[in-house]
């Protein structure tokens, strides 16, 4: 499957160059954020590091797939009476 990590490269793009710029529109969001005082920096602060992280790994591996669950099993009718 593609990444943004192996376009780039396919682009001769270096990975650290497209996290960096999705790290900065997330970081210019938060100040915005901030000097509108809808966010304290304290908060802005810890969102961008894990805005960092969620965006590092976006790049490397691609959208997380969604966890099926366990399997789920057969349910009887309840009209159905077991064999006796």
């Amino acid at each position: 499957t593609n990444t943004l990590a192996t376009v780039a490269a396919a682009h001769g793009v270096d990975v650290s160059v497209v996290i960096s710029a999705i790290v900065a529109d997330a970081k210019s969001r938060l100040d915005t954020a901030v000097a509108k005082g809808t966010l304290t920096q304290a908060k802005a602060d810890a969102l961008l590091v894990d805005a960092t992280a969620r965006i590092t790994a976006f790049v490397n591996e691609g959208i997380p797939r969604p966890h099926k669950g366990p399997a789920k099993t057969p349910r009887t009718k309840t009209s159905e009476k077991p064999a006796a």
